[in-house]
């Protein structure tokens, strides 16, 4: 097989996989913001690991801050605020010959609270959305029924026709290093309201080939009009593959097991299936 890209039909059809014997998923586009986030994490947790290894001043102000030399541990600098504390009446402060370690801890808590907050966000919230952060379901295409649908918030999303109405959103990138590698918009009818319209961008993010979600699409016009050759019909797979980085705890959402009786009822329903058409 040709080793050039442009004419190897495994390319072409990257972003696409089989999911029945009419029908043909597509990737949305997904990832890009995901690959920002998740190097931000490792950024602002790669800072925050090295300031606490290569300054120990800055190392016993952060443990102390989660009770070193107060509630567990030594550690002279906060061993001595506290004495300090115990030595010296400042009511602003709660600070009286009495007052306990875990009072003491609540004026730190109170007093440094933007340092938790900064731990909370760099250690668990950030890393949490990074982690649940789910692919979107596939777009599909039926051949059979003529019409290209998905699935968003419980809702069938549904286009039908032989023409399937796009436009890519191009841009310069510089993870993917190209403005020709953007998202194509597909416009999809709300089943429950025809007069509302939901986008959906398809494509891989970052494909091999430029121009990938327009390849895609036109391929997808081919598809459901039985245009299609049988190289690209047999080189495309038969499930979607995802790049590590969009990896997350949990599945990609997926379209429901009765997406597609939903779409053919609904294209009945208004007049749109194409035993309407042929009748």
């Amino acid at each position: 097989m040709s080793t050039n890209r442009d004419d190897d039909p495994r390319y072409h059809v990257e972003g696409s996989a089989w999911s029945g014997p009419d029908s043909v998923d597509l990737k949305p586009y997904f990832g890009k913001m995901k690959i920002v986030l998740g190097f931000l994490v490792l950024v602002m947790i790669g800072v925050q690991a090295w300031q606490l290894w290569s300054n120990p001043v800055y190392r016993e102000i952060q443990f102390g801050l989660f009770g070193q030399g107060i509630l567990w541990g030594e550690n002279a600098m906060w061993e001595k605020s506290y004495q300090t504390c115990l030595e010296w009446y400042d009511p602003s402060r709660g600070c009286t010959a009495d007052i306990t370690p875990w009072r003491f801890m609540l004026t730190i808590v109170d007093s440094y609270w933007m340092n938790y907050l900064l731990y909370l966000v760099t250690l668990i919230i950030l890393p949490s959305i990074f982690l649940f952060w789910r692919r979107p379901a596939p777009i599909r295409c039926n051949k059979a029924l003529k019409a290209i649908y998905s699935w968003r918030r419980r809702r069938l999303f549904i286009h039908s026709g032989h023409y399937i109405e796009f436009k890519q959103k191009n841009f310069y990138d510089a993870i993917a290093q190209s403005s020709r590698r953007g998202p194509a918009v597909i416009e999809l009818t709300d089943s429950r309201n025809p007069a509302r319209k939901g986008k959906f961008k398809v494509g891989p993010y970052v494909s091999r080939l430029e121009s990938q979600p327009a390849r895609l699409l036109g391929q997808m016009r081919n598809f459901l009009l039985g245009y299609e050759g049988p190289t690209l019909s047999e080189a495309r797979p038969r499930r979607l593959s995802y790049p590590f980085w969009e990896w997350s705890l949990l599945p990609p959402r997926r379209l429901p097991a009765d997406i597609d009786a939903q779409a053919e009822r609904w294209l009945r329903e208004h007049g749109l299936h194409p035993d309407d058409a042929e009748g």
